[in-house]
């Protein structure tokens, strides 16, 4: 079932092999002739120059220009020898983002010195897109890649092309669903492009044999994006949790034309994914700036889950690595978080490289510990969390390395390769091709990037040492994957007014008096599970339980695939132990040491509040979701080999439409996902309404707004200023949790509260999210509405 009659390659092909189709059709010769390329660089120079505003045509030969052009000269270098397609591409994009945002870091700190005080503006910026594009263009000429990388997409054949094809119409009616959503309709496209992309998935396993793996990648990417662009492209201005803040640092490098830490010393602001780079797409593509975030950066991230075929297709065949990316992007949190964590797409997309290096045994152990050091600084100049992430990950293999060698001894594959004339250098080819790339050294070198980054340059480590610190002190722990309540959300609520009061007792001249706030009922509410629809009435009618059904299945996502992955694990080491060596001892321990980060951010509370293991889990599945399929093929196995694969293929499918979402939408009774509905908690959280829009506006250009305190329900940041004439970096929201508010502050209600008297807050008692009714009456008493445009109200 797995096998690939088009595909020389071997169905478990040894570590560090490239996929023989690269070997067939590798790069060199450019699709676009050079003069063309050239011709289109200098129209790109000419429009920029002019500040050309061109619909469509700008965006596409802008974007062609800073990432597409570089990165294909990197893709048709000759130092990419002994790569398979997916880890061309990887590090072809990986390598250009990382160029931008160090040029853009050294363009901030030497041109003001000479005069350029806005060093990030077009003109810069489009001058270092040339000398970028050149100097790679002339590294390539020394160093060309063999021809003929276009054969591996020729003679495209039928089943081919409806893979293709069905897979860009799913991107396509995700596009067309999530606009269809943002004007107030329904779900209906949505929905639709979910449900292809499940039938593209089976089409997909279903005609392994007579797809090739280039195409694979191509439909891969058409549906990661798919997913991605149906959350993203939610609402028409910043839509999401972190992406506020994201969005704000963004606004504010632009604003000053220049990166530097004197602007905002936030941890956010370290990040140079979402300060520089992102400032110098908008400078070349000009699109809505909200965009840049909602569309380029996911065009970008949706070559994460190609990455993690890549990985999995080192050690496995093409069905097994094909599943291991549909579980990635199946994962939840791929298209629920993921398009609100820009800074941490780009760090994984570092990530997945540094992996697919370190475990590239066609390379010398020093240019794999290199390049791994390279993706190891991408991953700490794009998101700090991340790094700290990969480096207990490494810390935890490497430990785990040295424990298998003190028990076990060095790597046991069979010597019969050695025989014959030049043993000698067949035995330090072997050495060197088995020999761990993550070493004390390596590790070291990743701790003084972090220090050099974090504490000398951005001075933000603070905050990592902090929650050591808190973790080792406190000794709490907690043992569920996502989270445990502890007390009830009325316990919950009750505790927060009780702290705040304490807290506030010395100042409680600046707040509301303590006789109105400490009286008011603040009484906790629920939303609920969406109602049933007609189909899932139906089924209710004859007994079967939906909302039941659905916790069923939202459960046995969450603690299958940690059992699918135990069982993997147990798996290959008994094949290990019979000499089946199916994955290196490297990988084994690198999976180890993921796992152990995992555990680490689940039962030590203070390190999850800043990370959270859904993220961590789903950084993880850069490692080991092929081992998750090898688990649930395992559970299988008696019913018969093949029956085996076919049910771990179900699994998966099964997996993906509970995930996604598409089965309880269908039913009702779930959790209103905010890529298909326009009601529901996530879309009171998260969605940002043309009349809150608005509403900030008016208040950015209130004069001396800054003078009072801004408080809003949570969350705040959706109500940060990023209009770029407003943006200081001085910007703070706090809660207006009743007895919170500041009597001389700027109090913002949003269309939840306004509406239905609905508002959010944090609660560090449970660590939960508790939603309550707002007591509206109590801000009338005390303050006057200054702006209302119907549902969106300010008090001062």
């Amino acid at each position: 079932m797995y096998t690939n009659s088009r595909d020389s390659a071997p169905a478990a092909p040894r570590p560090g092999r490239p996929d023989v189709e690269m070997q067939d059709a590798p790069a060199g010769v450019s699709v676009v002739p050079e003069l063309v390329a050239l011709i289109l660089a200098i129209v790109v120079n000419l429009i920029v120059l002019a500040n050309i505003d061109l619909p469509i045509v700008r965006p596409v030969l802008g974007f062609w220009f800073i990432i597409v052009l570089p990165a294909y000269l990197i893709f048709t270098m000759s130092v990419w020898r002994g790569c398979a397609l997916s880890e061309r591409v990887g590090y072809s994009v990986a390598g250009v983002l990382l160029i931008l945002m160090m040029t853009g870091l050294v363009l901030s700190s030497v041109l003001p010195i000479i005069g350029v005080n806005r060093p990030l503006d077009a003109g810069p910026v489009l001058i270092a897109g040339d000398a970028i594009n050149l100097s790679l263009y002339m590294i390539r000429r020394r160093y060309p890649g063999p021809g003929g990388w276009h054969a591996a997409f020729a003679h495209i054949g039928r089943e081919e092309l409806r893979l293709l094809v069905a897979a860009a119409v799913t991107a396509v009616l995700a596009v067309l669903g999530a606009n269809r959503l943002n004007n107030g309709a329904g779900d209906q496209l949505t929905l639709i492009a979910l449900t292809l992309a499940a039938l593209v998935g089976v089409l997909a396993v279903r005609w392994l044999s007579f797809t090739r793996e280039s195409i694979m990648l191509v439909v891969i990417y058409l549906v990661a994006l798919s997913l991605l662009l149906s959350t993203s492209l939610r609402g028409w201005y910043v839509t999401g949790h972190d992406i506020q803040q994201e969005y704000q640092v963004f606004q504010l490098t632009a604003a000053h034309g220049r990166w530097s830490m004197s602007y905002d010393s936030s941890a956010y602001y370290a990040c140079l994914s979402i300060t520089i780079l992102p400032t110098e797409l908008a400078r070349i593509v000009n699109i809505d700036n909200p965009y840049v975030y909602k569309l380029l950066f996911q065009m970008l991230f949706a070559i994460c889950p190609l990455l993690a075929y890549g990985v999995a297709r080192r050690y496995f065949n093409r069905g097994i690595a094909t599943l291991a990316a549909a579980y990635f992007v199946g994962f939840p949190t791929f298209f629920t978080d993921m398009p609100f964590l820009n800074r941490q797409e780009i760090a994984l997309l570092f990530v997945a490289c540094g992996v697919l290096a370190a475990t590239n045994t066609a390379w010398s152990w020093r240019r794999r510990q290199v390049s791994l050091g390279v993706a190891g600084l991408g991953v700490e100049v794009s998101h700090y969390s991340t790094m700290y992430v990969f480096v207990g990950t490494l810390g935890i293999a490497l430990v785990c390395a040295y424990a298998i060698r003190l028990f076990l001894g060095g790597e046991s594959e069979a010597d019969a390769d050695l025989a014959g004339p030049n043993l000698r250098r067949r035995r330090r080819r072997r050495a060197s091709r088995l020999r761990n790339a993550v070493t004390i050294g390596l590790v070291t070198v990743f701790i003084g990037i972090i220090f050099a980054w974090g504490t000398l340059v951005t001075n933000t480590t603070g905050q990592v040492l902090n929650d050591g610190s808190g973790a080792i002190s406190s000794g709490a722990i907690s043992l569920n994957l996502f989270g445990s309540t502890v007390i009830t959300p009325t316990e919950a609520i009750a505790q927060l007014r009780q702290e705040s009061l304490k807290s506030e007792a010395g100042q409680r001249d600046l707040y509301l008096p303590v006789s109105a706030v400490s009286n008011v009922t603040i009484p906790v509410i629920d939303q609920g599970l969406s109602p049933l629809t007609g189909i899932g009435r139906a089924a209710s009618s004859v007994g079967i339980p939906v909302d039941a059904l659905n916790a069923l299945a939202r459960n046995f996502v969450a603690y299958g695939e940690q059992l699918f992955l135990g069982i993997g694990l147990l798996r290959l080491i008994i094949l290990r132990r019979r000499g089946q060596h199916l994955i290196g001892r490297q990988f084994f321990c690198l999976c180890i040491g993921s796992i152990g980060m995992i555990v680490a951010n689940t039962v030590l509370p203070s390190i999850s509040a800043d990370y959270g293991p859904l993220r961590a889990f789903q950084q993880g599945l850069l490692f080991f979701a092929p081992i998750i399929v090898i688990g649930s093929m395992t559970v299988f196995e008696p019913i018969g080999r093949l029956r085996a694969r076919i049910a771990g293929c179900v699994l998966c499918l099964g997996i993906y439409l509970a995930t996604s979402t598409l089965a309880p939408q269908i039913l009702g009774g779930n959790l209103a996902e905010l890529n298909l509905n326009n009601s529901g908690t996530y879309f009171d959280l998260y969605y940002t309404t043309p009349q809150e829009y608005s509403a900030v506006a008016w208040l950015g250009d209130q004069p001396g707004e800054q003078a009072f305190p801004v408080q809003s329900t949570y969350p705040q940041e959706r109500f940060l200023f990023t209009r770029q004439n407003a943006v200081s970096g001085d910007e703070a929201i706090t809660d207006a949790f009743p007895t919170s508010v500041l009597r001389d502050s700027w109090v913002i209600l949003a269309p939840p509260t306004i509406g239905a008297n609905y508002a959010y807050t944090f609660t560090p008692e449970n660590g939960a999210l508790t939603e309550y009714k707002y007591p509206a009456d109590l801000l009338r008493e005390y303050k006057n509405v200054v702006y209302t445009n119907g549902s969106t109200v300010v008090y001062k």
